[in-house]
């Protein structure tokens, strides 16, 4: 019998060998399971569909790569660059104009199988320093999901139009932090791509593929 992804997660946690002592879950403080190689290629998968980013890509701005890092069940993708971020709270500006560098994050987390989360952090540095990034920390709320690909009963690349779509729909497909759902839910109302696709066929061919790795892992349900 082919075994199944899910299948791999909980066999892979029952083993000792695979816990990550050095992080531990906020809640219970127990070590947290790490992600075995099946897992980090899933959402390696999602987070080059939804966003482009891969690990040593260079967008049009910024200082570096992006740079990715393996951290509990989660995969972290950061790059570096100058501070010019300006916001309509004055307060807060003086703080954050003490920073001379920005460390633009990205993270995708596994905390259930076929339940995605994405984050989209921005760490400012304290000082000059390009290595302490502990001076403020802002959360862009309309980049950060949560998918439940579980729920799915559909899950497509629609590559008809001029832009090509991500379309998902099923319960509560698409959720916020803060617990609000969608049944629905299309790449067109997120800016998690932050331009880095431009449309081209070679670009989708490589999104279709992500997308079927992802779906042999995840098939979703049946309407």
């Amino acid at each position: 019998m082919r075994r199944t992804w899910i299948g791999t997660l909980l066999g892979t946690a029952m083993l000792a060998g695979c816990f990550d002592s050095a992080i531990k879950d906020s809640a219970t403080n127990e070590p947290v399971a790490k992600l075995s190689k099946e897992e980090e290629q899933v959402l390696d998968a999602m987070m080059f569909l939804f966003s482009g980013i891969e690990d040593n890509t260079k967008d049009d701005w910024g200082l570096t790569p992006w740079r990715r890092e393996v951290k509990g069940r989660s995969i972290e993708f950061s790059k570096l660059g100058k501070n010019g971020i300006s916001t309509s709270d004055d307060e807060y500006n003086r703080k954050i104009w003490q920073s001379t560098y920005v460390r633009y994050l990205m993270r995708i987390s596994l905390k259930e199988p076929c339940v995605f989360h994405f984050e989209d952090v921005m760490d400012f540095s304290k000082g000059d320093s390009t290595e302490d990034f502990s001076w403020e920390s802002s959360k862009n709320g309309l980049n950060t999901h949560i998918f439940n690909l579980a729920n799915a009963h559909v899950f497509n690349f629609n590559t008809e139009g001029f832009e090509a779509i991500i379309e998902m729909e099923g319960p509560r497909v698409e959720c916020t932090e803060d617990g609000q759902c969608e049944n629905a839910w299309d790449s067109r109302y997120s800016a998690i791509h932050g331009g880095r696709f431009k449309g081209r066929e070679a670009e989708n061919i490589r999104r279709l593929r992500a997308m079927e790795l992802i779906k042999k892992a995840c098939p979703g349900k049946p309407y």
